[in-house]
């Protein structure tokens, strides 16, 4: 059985000119012109050219076999997570790969490999690479688990987004290599083994006189309620604004600190601990005067922060508990202010350690809302 389908050419502009280039439609030099290649099959044209091209050579052609063994690499990329490599690194990538294994996030639904997965013989050994942050690898993840597959496919991680805690506790580090080469990436998959991460269920519940909502969520990383919260709203608010332009890495650490400083001084979380009721497999937890309480899955937290196990010898980890990101409990750690995070970050404090948990239950009994989390 063969699977075939047409596909356009994903023209990029050639921006560093090392070497000379030919139209493939009129056979020009081209010299001091907006040169435009294209990714997946490498035909090159200028700009007069250019739908000329589109119709005169076919790209590469989209198949699937499905006779003998398979190994299928499907690279996703989001263009703006981090330094904005998503779209280098999809060039990249369509030069090695069949181009319906190479996805562009901000085009397609990550959903869309789960088509090409379900059409794929038992024989078969996908693997998933996602180049971003850590959302959007929980956005893949959360994607993959709507399809019921025989096999769920590994999924590997280039690590473009601002924090990479999920890269880093997986051993992928935390940011993109440098030189960045694809084929030793590729490489390093097939080298590669797998480990289990744990998805939490967490459904949020809110009533007013009116009317009822209920919100369902997956969970692979961590969750926060609070101040650590709100400074992460406020840089996405920011990161969504038209004026926000130059997406760096470093600029939106800049942010981060920038929102943080101004949680120390206005404080809109004092006094959580009043509003909230904590619940860790239906125990009620007395709380210590907080401005957040974030919720552990993986060890890493707040762009390399080792929250649990912070400033702890061996003997006393065994004490409050090892924490595994695949043993079915959560974590839960208090931090008492915006300040706190900073010293936090920086390794001058330790978290207040509230317990471990497999069913954690966050009431708010003055916005009658509730938060649980299940394995």
């Amino acid at each position: 059985m063969r699977f075939r389908g047409a596909k356009k050419h994903i023209w990029t502009i050639v921006k560093e000119n090392d070497r000379s280039f030919r139209c493939n439609v009129c056979d020009m030099l081209l010299i001091s012109v907006e040169i435009f290649c294209c990714d997946s099959c490498g035909v090159c044209t200028d700009s007069p050219c250019l739908k000329l091209a589109d119709s005169k050579f076919n790209c590469k052609e989209t198949s699937v076999e499905s006779e003998g063994p398979m190994k299928h690499r499907y690279i996703k990329a989001n263009r703006s997570s981090g330094n904005m490599m998503g779209g280098s690194i999809l060039s990249e990538f369509r030069t090695l790969l069949n181009s319906c294994q190479v996805i562009d996030l901000s085009e397609k639904k990550p959903s869309v490999v789960g088509d090409w997965l379900s059409v794929l013989p038992e024989s078969a050994n996908p693997i998933i690479l996602v180049a971003g942050g850590d959302g959007t690898v929980a956005w893949v993840l959360s994607a993959i688990k709507k399809f019921t597959l025989k096999r769920t496919p590994p999924v590997c991680v280039i690590p473009l987004g601002t924090g990479n805690d999920l890269s880093r506790v997986l051993g992928w580090g935390k940011q993109e290599p440098q030189p960045f080469l694809p084929k030793k990436i590729l490489e390093r998959i097939s080298e590669a083994s797998t480990v289990n991460l744990d998805r939490w269920s967490v459904n949020v519940k809110s009533r007013s006189r009116l009317s009822r909502q209920k919100s369902d969520y997956f969970m692979y990383n961590y969750l926060s309620i609070g101040v650590d919260a709100l400074v992460t709203l406020d840089f996405h608010n920011t990161r969504q604004s038209p004026f926000y332009i130059f997406s760096n890495r470093i600029i939106n650490k800049l942010l981060y600190l920038i929102f943080g400083t101004q949680q120390v001084m206005e404080r809109q979380c004092k006094g959580l601990e009043q509003c909230i009721e904590l619940y860790l497999d239906g125990h009620l937890i007395n709380l210590p005067e907080l401005e957040s309480i974030v919720v552990l899955n993986i060890p890493c937290w707040g762009a390399g922060v080792y929250l649990w196990t912070l400033g702890l010898e061996n003997d006393e980890i065994e004490e409050v508990g090892k924490q595994n990101m695949n043993d079915g409990r959560l974590e839960v750690v208090a931090i008492s202010s915006s300040f706190h995070i900073a010293q936090l970050q920086v390794g001058l404090s330790q978290p207040h350690r509230l317990g471990q948990a497999s069913d954690i239950k966050v009431r708010c009994p003055l916005n009658h809302c509730s938060f649980a989390y299940r394995h």
